[in-house]
């Protein structure tokens, strides 16, 4: 054989074809995975805090409110009949309607101190909601009821 010939037999260089963008490397593949469960954890985590979260949101924001009042009016008795107002629908909504409702006195602050895993409600400032809640002319500062309610909006897990 001629070199001239086998030359002539080869053919031209070519590239070879593109790389398809399906199916991903492997490496992809673990990426989109950690993504799909990161995402799923996510959503799982916000929906199963959702009603904590609201719980906590409303309570405070209701707080507040009641704070605004009582710094403008500096009408002690009108407070401590909302923050009681407040805490027992807070309990009830955090538990079932029948394990708070009907309970009073020493009973009501007992329940609440279990609720919020505490003893203030009825060793602390929480004594107030029993002792002064109907009186009239109240000489008691709020300050400690108000800081108690919101330590235990947030120790408290509402009912699922």
């Amino acid at each position: 054989m001629n070199p001239e010939t086998l030359l002539a037999q080869l053919r031209d260089v070519h590239a070879p074809p593109p790389v398809s963008w399906w199916p991903p490397a492997p490496g992809w593949w673990g990426i989109a995975v950690v993504v799909v469960v990161v995402l799923a954890l996510g959503v799982y985590w916000y929906f199963r805090t959702r009603p904590t979260r609201c719980f906590r949101k409303t309570v405070l924001t209701e707080l507040r409110h009641i704070e605004e009042i009582h710094a403008r009016s500096q009408e002690t008795e009108v407070a401590l009949q909302a923050v009681s107002a407040l805490l027992r629908r807070a309990a009830m909504s955090a538990r079932q309607r029948g394990q708070g409702a009907g309970r009073v006195g020493r009973d009501w602050l007992q329940h609440l101190d279990t609720l919020g895993n505490t003893n203030r409600f009825t060793r602390g400032p929480g004594q107030v909601l029993v002792s002064q809640a109907y009186a009239q002319d109240v000489q008691v500062r709020l300050e400690p009821l108000f800081e108690l309610v919101r330590d235990w909006a947030q120790s408290v897990t509402p009912a699922r």
